[in-house]
């Protein structure tokens, strides 16, 4: 049967595998020093070291062992020119204009046809708002002058 180890178990075995690295860390350490002193490569120890070298490539120090890991692959091409930016990718090539040009001729000269018309219909619109109020002043000129005759009648009594 399977015994799960309890509380004070697990305590000492995280700290006894913490111990073990410390040694192992503790060694390497003393080993690249004293192989350091021996070859006179380099004047400090190191465990761990990544960095990025010029050719876009990777390369690692893990202790004692060096590790070069790089490779470039081609994905897309991106260029511009002529007013327009150029991806290459996948054997297609997109051009995307970064200088836009819209004629809107057509559209402004449809504004001042309609604008032609709405002048020529206002125009039509107050003769005959015109008309109707000279004709509507007429009556209401002749209803008036009638109300006034007859009030000065009754007061004429």
């Amino acid at each position: 049967m399977l015994n799960i180890p309890g509380r004070n178990d697990c305590s000492k075995m995280i700290k006894g595998v913490a111990v073990l690295l410390l040694f192992i860390t503790g060694g390497v350490t003393v080993v690249d020093m004293q192989f350091n002193n021996l070859t006179r490569q380099r004047d400090f120890v190191q465990l761990v070291n990544l960095r990025r070298d010029p050719q876009n490539g990777y390369a690692a120090y893990f202790f004692g062992n060096s590790y070069h890991i790089g490779a470039v692959f081609p994905v897309a091409r991106i260029g511009s020119g002529n007013g327009e930016f150029i991806v290459s990718a996948g054997g297609r090539t997109w051009r995307l204009p970064t200088q836009v040009s819209v004629n809107i001729e057509p559209a402004a000269e449809m504004l001042r046809i309609w604008l032609r018309q709405f002048i020529a219909e206002a125009h039509k619109t107050k003769a005959v708002l015109t008309a109707y109020a000279v004709e509507l002043y007429r009556e209401a000129a002749g209803v008036l002058e009638r109300c006034r005759y007859l009030l000065q009648g009754e007061n004429g009594k």
